[in-house]
């Protein structure tokens, strides 16, 4: 019922019969969740961002306000619009989660070119968070994708150092395991990493 309402716009009604929703079950899991995160898409889906933040910021339940926020930066990620998912950080976007690393999964998702992504990190104003972000996208295209493509793509685009090290350690990590150093050395030079030492206790470091 809150779906149809929602897909119908009529969010007055849908946000009643959200209020109603319980687990039977479980006391402390009243499944409202889906039908908060329903509610704030409908909203956002709309165009109607205003309305989706004060529904999310209005909810009592934290769980239900991340999973509400989730939502509307999901949305904004499909209308590629990650600088306005920059602005809703520092909430926690997704309950237990880091929000850099949701907008990171979030972006990958999308596809986006490695430039783009560049350009929308930098309108974070802590070069720390920045570089967070970054190594949150590696972490997330070593998670989904099946092949080192994109990690060496990003890798070359980077201009900081310390992000192509961690691009490194995952493009090389069962070459080092298996003490294939030159191969280690080959692909670190292919991502404009000239000096590399590789170490027999599995750590690829910067040259001291």
């Amino acid at each position: 019922m809150v779906k149809n309402y929602v897909d119908a716009g009529d969010f007055e009604p849908a946000k009643q019969i959200a209020e109603m929703i319980k687990n039977p079950d479980d006391d402390e899991d009243d499944w409202k969740w889906e039908a908060v995160s329903d509610i704030a898409y409908g909203y956002a889906k709309a165009g109607q961002f205003d309305k989706a933040l004060e529904f999310a910021e209005n909810l009592e339940n934290e769980y239900h306000k991340d999973e509400a926020l989730r939502a509307i930066a999901y949305r904004y990620a499909e209308l590629g619009q990650f600088e306005w998912i920059i602005k809703m950080a520092p909430a926690s976007i997704s309950a237990g989660d880091d929000p850099l690393a949701v907008i990171a999964e979030l972006m990958v998702a999308q596809e986006l070119e490695c430039d783009r992504i560049i350009e929308i990190t930098k309108t974070l104003e802590n070069e720390f968070d920045q570089r967070a972000l970054l190594r949150s996208i590696i972490y997330e295209y070593a998670n989904t994708e099946k092949n080192s493509d994109k990690i060496i793509k990003f890798a070359r685009s980077a201009t900081d150092e310390s992000i192509k090290y961690v691009a490194l350690e995952h493009l090389a990590k069962s070459y080092v395991e298996a003490k294939e150093y030159d191969r280690v050395l080959e692909i670190a030079k292919s991502i404009g990493l000239e000096k590399v030492r590789v170490t027999s206790w599995k750590y690829i470091i910067p040259p001291s």
